[in-house]
């Protein structure tokens, strides 16, 4: 049969194969491999090396992000560490509602959207009234008498199950007694409670989550009065608060409002930089402090590479998309309180130096997102040399040309 014939070819071509592939291989495969002609000529070297004095002419500066330009503003308590407080100026509230005169205000609701909280039971943010001129301007000292018993409009509860979301409280219809004479503009601000280890942070308009005041008041119609009811959202909001110590050029801060960031420039030997695969780089930072901030808050510290190293303006290579807000690359939490030392990869920073030589020599460190709370870090600069700041490396040396 013609199925039995090619069966029986089959298997003799493949007897023969198999026997021509033993005759012209003369490997032991029983032996240990050696392969002279595509071994390289020698063991690879992996190093370890601490750089100390690697780090120079590194500086602070501060001004990048305004507290009313950040994405949150932070409320903490008097008493604190540090302390805050939030302040909101709404669009101006008609003074008719559907071209009908307003007889008079029933109440307000004041509705606020806070993403993040202290893990403490019983958190109340305190609403108070304030001057309808409040703006970037206002200083804690300039609204800190506004901040007292006399002043206070509502609470807001905070629920102990709350993992962020829109909170809100209705308000009694004179809680702003000047509103008429003020242009029909509402402004308010808040302190939290209880203890000096509460706080709290509020979505603000740069992340689209303004607060929003409704007002519901009786117009007139005709000869009777009917409901209506109008809001606003905000036209401006910050946060005011307690000026932090100032500290020497000693020191490289970072974070804090209005935000600071901090420059490092490299000096490494180009036998490490130029001649050896970087397989991992770690920056080692001594706070010269605790973290500061509100209590039980953490901070994210993130190292990123320069697109030119031009100063207090240079511009930052913009970390990978979902990359800012994670630990896989250059990130790096801080507690607040804490006074570890800090270890943070920059692997991604200084390998790829070797193969773009025009990239500055240099890593900047931040808090993300900038100015949105009031933590920040303190670290010893390359100029105070028991503590300065160094870099862990760990590379393999290229192997010459002219081997394998």
């Amino acid at each position: 049969m013609r199925v039995g014939t090619l069966t029986v070819a089959r298997v003799l071509w493949t007897a023969s194969l198999l026997t021509m592939l033993v005759a012209g291989c003369r490997e032991d495969l029983t032996a240990p491999g050696t392969c002279p002609e595509y071994c390289p000529a020698k063991l690879i070297d992996v190093f370890d090396s601490l750089f100390v004095g690697s780090i120079v002419a590194d500086s602070a500066w501060t001004g990048y992000v305004a507290p009313d330009k950040a994405i949150l503003a932070q409320a903490v308590t008097d008493g604190a560490a540090v302390e805050s407080h939030p302040i909101i100026r709404f669009f101006p509230l008609p003074d008719s509602l559907n071209l009908r005169p307003i007889a008079s205000i029933d109440s307000f609701r004041l509705d606020i959207l806070v993403p993040a909280r202290a893990a403490v039971s019983g958190l109340e943010l305190v609403v108070h009234r304030l001057p309808a001129d409040i703006d970037s301007t206002s200083t804690y000292a300039d609204l800190e008498p506004f901040f007292e018993d006399s002043t206070q409009i509502g609470v807001i509860p905070l629920p102990d199950t709350l993992v962020g979301g829109v909170v809100g409280t209705p308000l009694p219809g004179d809680a702003f007694p000047t509103l008429a004479e003020d242009g029909w503009v509402a402004t308010v601000g808040f302190s939290i409670l209880p203890g000096p280890e509460a706080w709290a942070d509020l979505a603000t308009m740069e992340s689209l989550g303004q607060a929003v005041l409704t007002m519901y008041a009786r117009v007139v119609q005709g000869e009777d009065t009917v409901e209506a009811s109008d809001f606003q959202q905000a036209a401006f909001d910050s946060y005011v608060s307690v000026d932090q110590a100032s500290f020497d050029r000693d020191i490289l801060g970072v974070g804090g409002a209005p935000s600071w960031r901090s420059i490092l420039r490299v000096d490494l030997p180009s036998y490490v930089v130029d001649s050896s695969d970087i397989s991992r780089a770690t920056l080692i930072l001594v706070p010269s402090e605790p973290i500061l901030g509100a209590a039980g808050d953490t901070l994210r510290l993130r190292a990123d590479a320069l697109i030119d190293d031009v100063g207090p303006k240079s511009p930052i290579v913009a970390p990978a998309l979902g990359i800012q807000d994670t630990l896989s690359v250059g990130g790096l939490d801080l507690l607040v309180g804490a006074s570890d030392t800090v270890v943070i990869d920059v692997t991604h920073i200084v390998k790829p130096w070797r193969a773009d030589t025009a990239r500055p020599h240099s890593i900047v460190l931040w808090m993300v997102p900038e100015a949105a709370s009031l933590g920040q870090a303190r670290f010893w600069s390359s100029r105070h040399a028991a503590s300065a700041p160094s870099l862990a490396i760990t590379y393999i040396p290229l192997f010459p040309r002219n081997e394998p």
